[in-house]
C-alpha cells in the first residue's frame, strides 16, 4: 500500500508490505508518482505494549510514541517531536472525490468520473445536512461515498444501484 507522510511539509511516499512472520518491507520513493519498483528498500519491524513502540528499520532501533489519530499524528521518536500528516492511497483518492462530488451552487451531486452506483443511502424527501453521503459510486475498484455540500431535501434521485455513470453524470438534486 502506498502511503504519503508529510513531515514539516515535505512529502514522502512510501510504499509499505507486510511479510510472512510480521515483518514489512519499507520502499522509499522519491516522488508520489514513481515506479513502485524504484527507491530505496528497508525491512521494517514494529513491536510495542501500551503506549510504548519500537520501530526498527534495517539496523537501526527507534523508540516511539504516537499522539492524535490519522491522518495527523504528533510522534515523539527517540526525544526528537515532529509533525505528521499521514495519508494512504485510498485516503486520498476519497477525498479527492468527495471535494469534487457536489456543486454547492445548484445542490446537484455528480459524479466525479465514470463508474458504477453501487448504493443510494437517501430517499426523495428525506432531509440532509451538508456533507452527508448520499449515494455511493464505485471507480476504479474502489467505493466512494458521494456527499451534497449544501443541506436540504432530497428532491430528485437521478440513478438507482447497478446503473453505470459517466463523469459529471448528476445522481442526487438537493433543494
Amino acid at each position: 500500500m502506498r502511503y504519503f507522510v508529510s513531515i514539516d511539509g515535505v512529502e514522502h511516499a512510501v510504499d509499505v508490505a507486510e511479510l510472512p512472520g510480521g515483518d514489512h518491507e519499507i520502499r522509499l520513493l522519491d516522488s508520489a508518482d514513481a515506479d513502485p519498483a524504484s527507491g530505496r528498500v528497508l525491512s521494517a519491524r514494529l513491536t510495542h505494549t501500551g503506549q510504548a513502540r519500537t520501530l526498527q528499520i534495517g539496523e537501526r532501533v527507534f523508540d516511539v510514541v504516537l499522539e492524535g489519530a490519522l491522518p495527523e499524528v504528533g510522534a515523539w521518536v527517540s526525544g526528537r517531536r515532529a509533525r505528521a500528516t499521514v495519508e494512504s492511497a485510498r485516503m486520498r483518492a476519497a477525498g479527492s472525490v468527495r471535494g469534487k462530488s457536489a456543486d454547492g451552487a445548484d445542490g446537484n451531486v455528480l459524479s466525479p468520473m465514470p463508474g458504477k452506483v453501487v448504493k443510494v443511502l437517501v430517499a426523495e424527501g428525506d432531509e440532509v445536512a451538508a456533507g452527508v453521503p448520499v449515494v455511493v459510486v464505485e471507480a476504479m475498484k474502489m467505493e466512494n461515498e458521494l456527499a451534497t455540500a449544501r443541506a436540504g431535501v432530497v428532491q430528485k434521485i437521478h440513478v438507482k444501484p447497478g446503473d453505470a455513470v459517466e463523469g459529471g453524470a448528476r445522481l442526487v438534486t438537493v433543494g
